[in-house]
């Protein structure tokens, strides 16, 4: 697992929606209840907004104008490469029979950016993966895009037991941040954060499993 910056505490988020929305007595009653019913103490962003003070903070993103899609996915594009980086590193370190070139297959999972070339390709080149490695992206798939991934993986190495899948998911929720105080915003506002997270799988190639997927239902 990956997270950039340091921690944000809730109550920090909570002052900048605060402060950004000029919040009469009724949005600040409103926010209030959101942000203590999330039962979230804190969150990590890659915009450092969110952690303001209410003097003497630079705003990134968020400050004046609200940024376009543009310029939102140029953010993505400079950040998410290096933190998948990390969580796929931290990934390989855990265990010591599999090392980066006997990986076979990558599949990358993210819905708050994209670019091209993508995360996949940056990945291959930062972790010196085989360039014959196979790629799969999954996107726009939200809160249930991991278990996508999982599925995808499980179904490759029933496909072929020496298989070795890295799976990464990455996202950079905050990016996305709405400044239209919507009851839909304001709660999407107040529970998402960014961050990566890797997963070895394989079949019944080389290493002691963990764990074991036995099936999926929905």
């Amino acid at each position: 697992m990956a997270v950039p910056g340091q921690p944000i505490k809730q109550d920090q988020v909570l002052a900048f929606m605060r402060r950004f929305y000029r919040a009469d007595k009724r949005l600040e009653r409103r926010l209030q209840y959101i942000y203590r019913r999330s039962h979230i103490d804190q969150r990590y962003s890659c915009c450092a907004d969110f952690s303001c003070g209410a003097k003497g903070c630079k705003a990134t993103l968020f400050g004046g104008e609200e940024p376009g899609t543009e310029r939102r996915m140029g953010t993505y594009s400079q950040v998410v490469s290096g933190l998948a980086e990390v969580a796929c590193r931290r990934a390989l370190a855990q265990q010591k029979s599999i090392a980066a070139a006997a990986i076979t297959h990558l599949i990358t999972v993210t819905c708050t950016g994209f670019y091209a070339p993508g995360l996949d390709v940056d990945l291959v080149a930062a972790l010196g993966l085989e360039p014959g490695v196979q790629r799969q992206q999954i996107g726009f798939m939200g809160c249930q895009a991991a278990l996508q991934g999982l599925q995808s993986a499980h179904a490759i190495c029933r496909a072929d037991p020496q298989a070795v899948v890295l799976l990464v998911c990455a996202e950079l929720c905050t990016l996305h941040f709405q400044s239209e105080p919507t009851e839909e915003n304001l709660i999407i506002n107040s529970l998402f954060g960014d961050g990566a997270a890797a997963v070895l799988i394989g079949g019944t190639g080389p290493g002691k499993p963990l764990c074991r997927m036995r099936h999926f239902a929905s």
